[in-house]
């Protein structure tokens, strides 16, 4: 269970209400009475001062037709605070190389304006 944040107590009661731990994941209740889950309110990453929400991204690259998964985090960088970085599972038939990861980039880059190098 979460206790807190190590010497952040203002972060630490805005995680709560009374004592309601608010995860902060954001989902929808659909007709049939289940749960989508839709992603995190804190689910931003930031990257030479822009906000960019992995998301749209990860939307892009699965509509690419090598992609079967993709998931779109934050690594950490010196100059950037963070890079925007891509991990993605292929769909079988096809092999992992700079062609792929170019074509998948413009997709990403089309949709959203990101930057993608090899």
């Amino acid at each position: 269970m979460f206790l807190c944040y190590l010497h952040d107590q203002d972060a630490t009661m805005n995680k709560f209400r009374g004592d309601w731990l608010l995860a902060g994941d954001l989902g929808v209740l659909d007709e049939d009475g289940f749960f989508r889950f839709i992603g995190r309110d804190d689910d931003v990453i930031t990257s030479a001062s822009y906000r960019i929400g992995p998301g749209p991204i990860e939307g892009c690259l699965i509509r690419y037709p090598a992609v079967r998964f993709a998931a779109v985090i934050g690594v950490p960088d010196a100059k950037r605070t963070e890079i925007v970085c891509a991990v993605v599972v292929l769909n079988d038939g096809y092999t992992p190389g700079n062609t792929l990861v170019r074509e998948a980039g413009a997709c990403a880059h089309t949709a959203r304006g990101a930057r993608v190098s090899a």
